[in-house]
């Protein structure tokens, strides 16, 4: 059965409708986060903000379960939705309900098997017993949000968000999530109750996935329909080939993030915890609204990428590496001048880490950027076994630095290790897997390398320059002095990018496409 598409189903008209409802949606959400983290700071305190971000880690891990299969499946369904061919995405669909059916089974198996282990990830356990925190409730409450959103038809949502209608889902998440808050904030106001206060979160995660399950179905009705085939054995076994190679990336970058606060909680304490988990909801508000604005454009870059040429591709991809760049080097240097005194003004001195972790969280942040770039393009390319060994390396490499120096140097450790696992291995590898193989050695990676390097440096110089301004403006420590420095930061660090790499060939493409005087590359996007 073929459907027609609508004409109204364009790229621009996707990309912009994603990026506009989840950008407003994402400010509003993490505008209600702050206000709960600050409810939450002075109701119950340290020790359990350690908690939430221990056991968020620990379920980070678990999810590893999940094996990639969204992701490998997502890929296969751009194509079928392109020409309508619904017997084909009901084949794709029954498999991946079936696929999180288990997953959530084999998360809730890991999870209760893992409760005897509790007691050697917190050092400081003893501490949390006389204050009357119940652990082993609170790490099932957490495994049972995790659990419902594979059991409740979270797997539908993939076909909405293949066919660049991701809009949809941002509606109703966002609208749960205000709910969530609200009942979080009444709970901590009036009763301090944390296990409410994780409850909560578990009755509104069903809600959400619920929502999604009738988003999906009035969209594309056809996909509870019993298909006439299961998918042919030899397609099955290519997608759990491709789950394979997915399955080692997700570990590393799990590992990478999951297993800052485990390390962290096992080897200093849960305390520290509580402080780190306070930079990153900043980082995370920044990372979240960030991703949200490139990944809005997702969908509707693998559906390019499917339909034009090396040269198009090679073009199109220097053009996001430019905007990454000065994107996310304008969120880091952010980051760096301006995470610590926002802390200060926020929630007290006492919650400031020293410096130069403010430093090593806005590099990170960075290359974050970078990362996601490079993975969202291998992924709509979709090259997920040419590089599965890459991820290990990673493993490797951030569990030795961050256990070797967290008992020299504290925190530190744990973000260099971080770093240093994806430079040396996601930064090299993963650029030459998109040159060989996405672009088929249409340009040497070499020049990839050189230009971030480039571009490294032209944000280490706009940040140093940028310090020694923002930290002559004569304004007192308070809200007014932090809104003037980000501005200054947001505003000069584009500009100043602008000016040093107006010449650039990717320059005039982006600004060819804002301006809209580059019909060539307007049509492509559009086709």
């Amino acid at each position: 059965m073929q459907v027609k598409r609508n004409h109204k189903n364009s790229r621009t008209r996707n990309t912009i409708l994603n990026l506009t409802t989840g950008s407003v949606g994402v400010f509003l959400i993490y505008f209600m986060k702050f206000i709960t983290r600050t409810v939450f700071i002075h109701t119950l305190g340290k020790s359990y903000l350690g908690i939430n971000g221990l056991f968020g880690n620990i379920l980070d891990l678990l999810s590893l379960a999940e094996l990639g299969v969204g992701q490998a499946l997502a890929y296969r369904l751009y194509k079928p939705l392109v020409h309508g061919d619904t017997k084909r995405v009901t084949m794709l669909m029954q498999f991946y309900k079936k696929a999180y059916v288990i997953i959530g089974s084999v998360i809730l198996f890991l999870g209760v098997a893992m409760i005897p282990m509790l007691k050697y990830l917190i050092k400081d356990l003893q501490s949390l017993t006389e204050l009357g925190i119940n652990i082993t409730i609170v790490f099932l409450l957490f495994l049972l949000q995790s659990v419902t959103s594979y059991w409740f038809f979270a797997y539908k949502s993939a076909i909405v968000i293949a066919d660049q209608k991701e809009y949809y889902l941002n509606v109703a998440a966002y609208g749960t999530s205000i709910l969530t808050y609200g009942a979080q904030i009444f709970i901590l106001i009036y009763y301090q109750n944390f296990l409410l206060y994780v409850g909560v979160i578990v009755l509104f995660n069903i809600l959400q996935n619920l929502l999604y399950a009738k988003i999906a179905n009035r969209l594309y009705s056809y996909i509870n329909e019993a298909p006439d085939h299961k998918l042919p054995k030899e397609e099955q076994l290519d997608i759990l080939k491709d789950c394979g190679s997915l399955f080692i990336y997700k570990i590393n970058g799990v590992v990478l993030k999951a297993t800052d606060n485990i390390v962290l909680s096992a080897f200093i304490g849960i305390g520290i915890v509580g402080l780190y988990s306070n930079y990153l909801l900043i980082y995370a508000t920044i990372r979240t609204i960030l991703y949200r604005v490139f990944r809005s454009a997702k969908a509707s870059i693998g559906n390019l990428y499917a339909n034009s040429s090396n040269k198009e591709k090679y073009d199109f991809f220097k053009a996001l590496n430019l905007l990454t760049v000065v994107v996310y080097g304008t969120a880091g240097i952010g980051v760096i001048l301006v995470a610590d005194e926002l802390i200060q003004i926020w929630i007290g001195s006492s919650y400031v880490i020293s410096k130069p972790f403010s430093l090593l969280i806005g590099i990170e942040l960075y290359t974050l950027g970078l990362k996601n770039n490079l993975d969202q393009v291998r992924s709509v390319m979709g090259l997920f076994r040419q590089a599965k060994w890459r991820p290990l390396a990673g493993i490797v490499v951030n569990l030795g630095v961050s256990i070797f120096l967290v008992s020299r140097i504290g925190i530190f450790g744990v973000i260099i290790g971080t770093l240093a696992a994806d430079w040396l291995t996601f930064m090299v590898y993963d650029p030459r897997i998109i040159y060989m193989y996405g672009f088929k050695s249409y340009k040497s990676v070499w020049e990839y390398y050189k230009k971030n390097i480039q571009y490294l440096l032209q944000l280490a110089i706009i940040c140093t320059l940028l310090k020694f301004v923002a930290d002559s403006i004569p304004l007192e420590m308070n809200w007014m002095l932090i809104l003037v420095k980000i501005l200054l930061i947001g505003i000069a660090t584009p500009v100043i990018m602008a000016l040093m790499n107006y010449k650039r060939k990717e320059f005039k493409y982006l600004a060819g496409i804002v301006l809209k005087k580059d019909n060539r590359w307007r049509k492509l996007w559009k086709r």
